[in-house]
């Protein structure tokens, strides 16, 4: 009876070693099923993330492209500027030019209307004068 009993007793040790095994064995495969979920979540987000940095590298490279054209335009308008600065620059030196120029001009006019009034003067008196004559 000695040898049925550790036979049984074997059987049953072998029987729960053979359960704790195949229960370890189901534990496994369900940490590797999981371990294969994550790794496809992993798989999905690695691409989600690359997708998500080729459009980030996308709107950076419209984003430089905004930024030169702006640039470009902001040059374009300094060089306008410079240019009407110089514009109002020589209209000033212009405009100064011209009034100098009138005052000369003034200086003149009144000059000459001086002269004429004078010439008037001198005719009106010369005319009395001959009027003068005849009328003796």
């Amino acid at each position: 009876m000695s040898t049925v009993y550790k036979t049984l007793t074997m059987t049953r040790t072998l029987a729960q070693e053979n359960a704790a095994l195949k229960s370890k064995i189901g534990d496994l495969e369900f940490e590797k099923a999981i371990s294969e979920m994550n790794k496809e979540d992993a798989i999905e987000d690695k691409e989600a993330l690359e997708r998500e940095a080729w459009d980030t590298k996308l709107q950076l490279d419209a984003s430089e492209r905004f930024y030169d054209e702006v640039t470009e335009e902001k040059e374009a308008l300094e060089s306008e500027r410079d240019g009407l600065k110089e514009q109002l620059r020589a209209s000033r030196k212009l405009n100064e030019d011209l009034r100098q120029e009138n005052a000369v001009l003034e200086g003149k006019l009144r000059r000459a209307l001086t002269e004429i009034v004078g010439q008037k003067r001198k005719l009106k008196n010369l005319d009395r004068g001959h009027w003068a004559e005849y009328k003796i």
